[in-house]
């Protein structure tokens, strides 16, 4: 299922069309700060928009929008991903409530075959993703690697069959989990052993870098108890400017993941139903239409699954009920090919239930099954596992809010971008790095070493490289300071970039140790340990990543971090025998690269110490 709130605990899943569990999610700020409201987000038309308790909405969030997606200069009145071969197979996720792991990697997997960097055979894991999904505590000692003890729960269910949507895959994702070889994990439905070895789990064979919330052609809208209220299309202005953006993102970037509401003939259980069309293969979900079996004509996703292509033509009389115009969006299902239209619909580009439409981009690396893809980032340093969790704070007082994570080097690498997340849209993430703080706390007690900022424009996942990369020397301390702010109605907000868990953990659960995170607000640095708490709520970590590529340090003979005059020394002492060098010493000392070690090689070393090499 799929949901864009600031942050329902809701989930659904696909064989039955069964609802496991649905909670409104309500945004609430610190209990520290004396200006903040109990709020909720809303999902208005795919834009995301606050409103207070008394439920009056704030005016949708706007800004210049500097980073749009690529526009295409002419947009053809068909296309299809699955005909030009940048889409994978259709799948069957058979009895199982996984729709929500079948939809997204079949948008991550267009991604990867569109930039070249695989063909349409590409098949990652749905089973690894489900899996490790309500899997994912990981016993590492360092929790910076796979985010400690984070996962989502499943209520003590099969986690196959309990449901999900983007709010589970995509931290799931950038985590690092989930996107293996299915020939290395794959569904076996003749068998009961659905347990999946630890030894998987952190296995990747691509990673994510980016994912984006695009604006949908329809809204809905929910009162403060967390019923629908309303839901329709946006008006014509709206609703062409939504359609464009999907259409330009199918052809730049690949299948788009959505979530849409399926009735019952949809799932095959009954004969005849007010929105399927068997003749044309043909779905249009209009609220207007009801039948006696429904109480009221409003009905939110409860199904994942993609758009590969669009048909302008596609006639508004080919669906059940008439729609207000032509035009179908082409769709590929996970109830495999003997379903549909060899496994794909049409979708009316006027349906109501149409939410959550999701982009995916990967690292641009050739794919390679067996492990040994060059990534872009080698390394990653994270403490978040679940993402925000079960809800997004944000302080309306205006008042500085930023969140901190310490990390310690591994080796000696080189930082060049760091990670966050935000479902609100029209965001500017600003950051810093600090290197070497004398407080876990206090991050600015550290030298700042690189500074810089990056406006969003969508909601979502971003990897963000940094203008200047930093160098990191093995067992160096750095901090990752972050701060999201976004403007509505002329005031600014800061969001509260931490993990947060619901009051019974029981949507999530996360782990926070002293001197992983700490977090700004009312004008002083406090740590966040494990029994940290705003109003009631837990917090955890701060959500934001660091990428790390290893570097070796030039003529570092030694190999102690530096390259010095020891360095000099050494060379000079191997060459006339008083000391040995490894294989790898001996190749660093050969400065030259005439396969000897001389004096030559200590004279190359000498100068670029002192800058004239």
């Amino acid at each position: 299922m799929i949901k864009k709130s600031i942050k329902a605990a809701c989930s659904m899943a696909l064989g039955a069309v069964v609802i496991f569990s649905s909670a409104f999610c309500m945004n609430v700020s610190a209990e520290e700060s004396s200006h903040a409201e109990l709020v909720s987000i809303k999902n208005i038309g795919g834009k995301v928009t606050a409103v207070k308790n008394s439920d009056v909405e704030i005016d949708e969030i706007t800004q210049e929008q500097s980073n749009r997606l690529k526009k295409s200069s002419s947009l053809p009145s068909y296309y299809n991903l699955a005909e030009l071969g940048l889409s994978t197979s259709v799948k069957n996720q058979n009895i199982y409530g996984t729709c929500w792991s079948y939809g997204i990697l079949s948008a991550l997997e267009s991604n990867i075959i569109l930039a070249g960097n695989a063909d349409s055979s590409l098949d990652l894991s749905e089973k690894h993703l489900t899996w490790f999904t309500f899997n994912g505590q990981d016993s590492s000692s360092d929790t910076s690697l796979y985010a400690g003890g984070d996962t989502f729960l499943c209520d003590n269910s099969d986690c196959y069959n309990y449901g999900g949507d983007t709010v589970f895959s995509l931290p799931t994702l950038m985590r690092r989990y989930g996107a293996l070889d299915e020939s290395k994990l794959s569904f076996s439905f003749d068998s009961d052993d659905y347990n999946v070895d630890d030894s998987l789990r952190t296995e990747s064979d691509i990673y994510i870098e980016n994912a984006y919330y695009l604006d949908s052609t329809a809204y809905i809208e929910y009162d403060f108890m967390g019923s629908i209220s309303d839901q329709g299309t946006l008006d014509e202005a709206e609703f062409n400017e939504s359609l464009t953006a999907i259409k330009e993102a199918l052809m730049n970037t690949g299948v788009v993941d959505i979530g849409l509401y399926v009735s019952d003939a949809v799932t095959g259980s009954v004969d005849n139903d007010e929105y399927w069309n068997g003749t044309y293969n043909s779905y249009y979900f209009d609220a207007s239409v009801t039948s006696s079996k429904r109480d009221n004509g409003y009905r939110s996703a409860n199904h994942e699954v993609c758009i590969v292509g669009w048909d302008d033509s596609f006639s508004k009389d080919n669906f059940e009920i008439q729609a207000p115009g032509d035009g179908a969006w082409i769709v590929k299902n996970s109830w495999d090919t003997d379903w549909g239209d060899n496994g794909y619909f049409y979708l009316s580009y006027y349906d109501i239930g149409l939410s959550g439409i999701t982009v995916c981009v990967a690292e641009n690396a050739e794919y390679k099954s067996d492990g040994t893809t060059e990534h872009t980032y080698e390394n990653i340093y994270q403490y978040d596992g679940v993402g925000n969790g079960s809800y997004q704070f944000y302080d309306e007082s205006g008042d500085t809010v930023l969140a901190a994570n310490y990390f310690s080097a591994r080796g000696n690498e080189v930082l060049e971008a760091i990670g966050m997340e935000s479902l609100v849209a029209d965001i500017t993430v600003n950051y810093d790095i600090y290197l070497n703080p004398t407080s876990s706390k206090d991050p600015t007690t550290g030298t700042l070493a690189e500074s810089g900022s990056k406006y969003c424009e969508y909601g979502g996942y971003y990897t963000i490289p940094l203008e200047s990369s930093v160098n990191l020397s093995s067992g160096d301390t750095y901090a990752v300071v972050i701060s999201i702010t976004f403007s509505s109605d002329g005031d600014l907000y800061y969001m509260y970039p931490c993990e947060i868990s619901d009051r019974n953990d029981s949507y999530v659960t996360i782990e926070s140790n002293s001197g992983e995170s700490s977090i700004f607000c009312n004008g002083t640095w406090k740590a966040i340990t494990s029994n940290y708490t705003m109003d009631g709520y837990r917090f955890g970590n701060a959500c934001v990543k660091a990428y790390t590529n290893d570097t070796s340090i030039k003529y570092d003979v030694n190999l102690n971090g530096v390259t010095d005059v020891s360095d000099v020394t050494a060379v000079q002492q191997y060459t006339v025998g008083t000391i040995t060098l490894t294989s790898e010493q001996i190749e660093i000392a050969d400065a030259n690269g005439d396969n000897a070690v001389n004096v030559q090689d200590a004279t190359i070393i000498q100068k670029y110490i002192v800058g004239l090499e």
